[in-house]
């Protein structure tokens, strides 16, 4: 199973193959960068494609934090 795959067994209350695992790497990866060591495969910015490449590498699942593609809406909301 993929991460993915783990998470949506979870929310529909079957068991996954493991227990799913979604990293935030973003303080790892400040700290290559930083240091000129981050690998140039993961340098890719067209879409974060290198931030989603490393996460798969690792075997984590990619999550975005702080990320809200939606806009709220009720009665008396802006």
């Amino acid at each position: 199973m993929t991460e993915r795959e783990r998470i949506l067994a979870i929310l529909n209350r079957q068991e996954p193959d493991q227990l799913p695992w979604a990293a935030d790497l973003s303080y790892w990866i400040f700290s290559m960068q930083k240091s000129g060591v981050y690998p140039a495969k993961y340098r890719d910015t067209e879409l974060d494609n290198g931030l989603q490449k490393l996460h798969r590498d690792c075997g984590a699942g990619f999550y975005l934090q702080g990320y809200h593609p939606w806009k709220s809406r009720g009665d008396g909301w802006t």
